[in-house]
């Protein structure tokens, strides 16, 4: 395969060149296993009075807040980026805007130390990947739920003199895996980060949707799955809820996407009543998918997050919330940093191929 432009039709003006001739055989991708610093560090069970107190928390029954008894708990960010404000104003001088980075940043931790997402062992008493997609859709609920309450003062009006908006108008559930994507601290964990704007790729995202959705009448991620699901070259697994997909203009080695395979704007999962609720089955994929990256490629580091719909957001028919996976196997280079496309030296349907076959449920 020769090198050729993609033009990303998820992001507007967005562009990856695929370069196979310049990379390597998918096995070439693995990594040295990083060695975790040991236990306790102050996310662990019995180290609760180290953190804010907590925002929400599953555990057993009769365990006291802020105790040992949990399996997960919400805690306020310590070192936030975001941070609660009652009221915003907007400062210019000539050409330069700016305003306080009013917003919220939560930490969502998982009981084990030594344990993560993919980990085999990782579900045996809890399952706690089902617990954590759970969570975050709770977390975006009562976030979305507080916005539409005008008492609650942190989602007040902009203070500028004209009513702009609320104070949390975007919610950004991710997690960084290792030192090379980010993580600061080896025991298990995710982030959610809420702020008073609608982030820049995310709004190319709706912008693309919107612009695919007047032309055809019919959502942009929703005819993409169709043709994947069609052609199978960039299928990695499916289910009935959900697709695990390569995508086309993949950025990263490895890129991998999970989508709902019916039209969902919004993350919001159901539970289990008798029968399974998406956020089981969306927990046995993305267990799935992780055994499968894990094992291709021993334990990368990893960004994972979910794209979501804005809190107040209104055009349903054109945007499809999904979780996008990018293990850190490669370093953005003067192109990148230079231009704001990619190069990607493993083509997304070998990548695909090779996550097909590494596992075998």
């Amino acid at each position: 395969m020769t090198s050729e432009v993609r033009e990303n039709p998820f992001v507007l003006t967005e562009r990856v060149i695929i370069a196979p001739g310049r990379g390597r055989r998918p096995s070439d991708f693995k990594k040295e296993r990083r060695e975790r610093k040991p236990a306790p560090c102050f996310f662990c069970p019995g180290q609760e009075d180290k953190t804010p107190h907590e925002i929400l928390s599953y555990r057993f029954n009769g365990s006291e807040i802020d105790r040992d008894g949990w399996w997960v708990r919400v805690v306020p960010n310590l070192f936030p980026a975001f941070e609660l404000a009652n009221s915003i104003k907007k400062s210019q001088r000539g050409l330069y805007e700016s305003y306080p980075a009013a917003g919220i940043q939560e930490v969502v931790i998982t009981r084990y130390h030594d344990m993560d997402l993919g980990d085999k062992n990782f579900d045996h008493e809890f399952n706690l990947t089902r617990e954590v997609l759970w969570v975050l859709s709770q977390r975006k609920q009562d976030l979305k739920s507080m916005l539409m309450d005008k008492s609650s003062s942190i989602y007040d009006e902009l203070d500028t003199g004209e009513k702009e908006g609320a104070l949390l108008k975007y919610v950004l559930p991710f997690k960084n895996y290792g030192r090379e994507a980010g993580a600061s601290l080896d025991h298990g964990h995710l982030q959610l980060m809420g702020s008073a704007f609608v982030p820049g790729r995310i709004k190319r995202e709706i912008d693309a949707g919107k612009d695919h959705y007047e032309e055809n009448k019919s959502c942009l991620y929703c005819d993409s799955i169709k043709q994947d699901l069609e052609e199978g070259d960039r299928i990695v697994d499916c289910n009935e809820d959900f697709v695990v997909l390569t995508p086309h203009a993949s950025r990263f080695p490895f890129e991998t996407w999970i989508l709902p395979r019916n039209h969902e704007p919004h993350y919001n999962l159901t539970g289990d009543n008798g029968s399974e609720g998406t956020a089981t089955k969306l927990s046995k994929i993305l267990r799935r998918t992780f055994l499968r990256l894990n094992t291709a490629l021993d334990d990368p580091d990893y960004n994972f997050y979910i794209h979501d719909s804005p809190l107040d957001f209104n055009g349903c028919g054109y945007y499809h919330w999904h979780i996008e996976i990018s293990p850190v196997l490669s370093k953005a280079g003067g192109w990148e940093k230079g231009t704001g496309d990619w190069i990607n030296v493993m083509p997304p349907e070998d990548a695909a191929d090779y996550l097909r076959k590494v596992i075998e449920f």
